[in-house]
């Protein structure tokens, strides 16, 4: 009877383990298994001269990608939200889209609703977690991180998504290299070193 208890109790703390086991995507999303923590990464990619002379139609520049993510309080899975930042051709500020986003059935990725019924992306893993395929469909809405709450959010000539601009492959980098992309708690989590995301 003893041995059936301990047996119970083992398959118990089992089970309970196993309801925060990390998916495939987290653990490529993320670059490893976050357990219960919140977990960020970094993905980024620039565009030379060179590139964009050769691809007249795509109007982005910079493009990075920051993953925040975390166990939500209430269904107790994994969310995820997705700062975006984007430098196009001829303008020297970055732009930024924010996403929620949901596991996409049967692929290592994630879908995102862009804020403010500004439209949506995807993002898939490649190359074992190392790179981030960025679908972006349609245009989505972008705004301005420099304008001010008084202002209406109206942005320049050329700050929008080129023809050319529907799928981008990202490279996995230093977390600290999407530090203008992250909100006060992000950073302050992360604080001044860079294991959270590399």
């Amino acid at each position: 009877m003893a041995r059936l208890l301990v047996l119970g109790a083992l398959i118990a703390l089992s089970s309970a383990g196993s309801a925060f086991a990390a998916d495939a995507t987290a653990i490529e999303m993320l670059g490893k298994d976050p357990g219960q923590a919140a977990a960020y990464s970094c993905f980024a990619r620039h565009y030379d001269t060179a590139h964009l002379a050769s691809h007249p139609k795509q109007n982005v520049r910079d493009i990075a990608v920051f993953v925040s993510s975390s166990i939500d309080s209430d269904s107790k899975q994994r969310r995820y939200d997705l700062e975006m930042g984007v430098s196009f051709r001829n303008l020297k500020q970055q732009f930024q889209v924010s996403g929620s986003c949901s596991p996409i059935d049967g692929q290592k990725g994630l879908t995102c609703g862009v804020d403010c019924d500004g439209g949506h992306f995807d993002v898939t893993t490649a190359t074992g977690g190392q790179s981030l395929m960025v679908a972006v469909p349609d245009s989505v809405g972008i705004w301005d991180p420099a304008a001010s709450d008084d202002d209406p959010n109206v942005l320049p000539k050329g700050a929008a998504f080129g023809a050319d601009d529907k799928l981008f492959k990202l490279d996995r980098v230093d977390v600290e290299q999407c530090r203008p992309l992250m909100d006060d708690d992000a950073k302050a989590a992360i604080g001044g070193t860079a294991e959270a995301g590399k």
